[in-house]
């Protein structure tokens, strides 16, 4: 069982934006994003461990996020991709 904290808060714009911490103890979000010619979500790491702000999160649209979700959900069942 995870014992992550997931905090889910609203930010500029409107957005949708939940945070939690990887394995590392690094910051890490999942953000709606305000693109308007399609949904999307920003996801991955926001600052490393020593709080420095990293820009690397991917701009995922739906059908990306969809076409992930199989290998995701095998390794949450199984440990394997």
């Amino acid at each position: 069982m995870s014992k992550n904290k997931f905090l889910e808060n609203i930010v500029e714009k409107g957005a949708n934006k939940i945070t939690f911490e990887d394995d590392y103890k690094q910051k890490c979000s999942l953000q709606k994003s305000n693109s308007a010619l399609e949904n999307k979500i920003w996801f991955g790491v926001d600052k490393d461990v020593n709080g420095k702000i990293i820009v690397a999160r991917m701009h995922l649209t739906q059908a990306q996020v969809r076409d992930i979700i199989p290998y995701l959900q095998k390794f949450v069942d199984t440990g394997d991709i």
